[in-house]
């Protein structure tokens, strides 16, 4: 899967609870995915994640047309 800056990915790993189960994508590194949530906190996600399907592309936050982060960060 190609990635582009501002990406909104779901980490499928993470529980509902988990303050890091949603993040933006700021760059890829050579084994991880370096992530934000937007409100100050940065963390890498290892990159085969990505292959495995437990990351997932939902959206961009730069695209008017998709979603909004905030509709993905809502808590059920």
């Amino acid at each position: 899967m190609r990635l582009t800056f501002g990406d909104i990915l779901i980490n499928h790993y993470a529980g509902d609870k988990n303050p890091l189960k949603v993040g933006v994508f700021i760059k890829l590194k050579k084994r991880t995915v370096y992530m934000t949530d937007m409100k100050g906190r940065f963390w890498e996600q290892y990159s085969e994640a990505l292959d495995n399907g437990n990351l997932e592309k939902v959206g961009n936050v730069l695209d008017k047309s998709k979603k909004k982060l905030s509709e993905y960060l809502k808590n059920k």
